[in-house]
């Protein structure tokens, strides 16, 4: 097996709110919780513009 590069993890920071909760356990994608805002972590940044194109929430 040979080692690969990965790319760098993509993050992205959401309002800490029940329907920002909601539609990242939808999504399915990792997230950690900070004192006011979700910090949902993503593999790439096409995962990232996905994401964001899927659900409208990023600005």
């Amino acid at each position: 097996m040979q080692d690969t590069d990965i790319e760098e993890w993509q993050n992205f920071k959401l309002q800490k709110t029940s329907k920002n909760l909601d539609i990242i356990k939808k999504a399915k994608v990792l997230y950690g919780e900070e004192e006011n805002s979700y910090n949902v972590l993503f593999f790439s940044e096409l995962e990232k513009k996905d994401f964001c194109a899927q659900f409208g929430i990023c600005q």
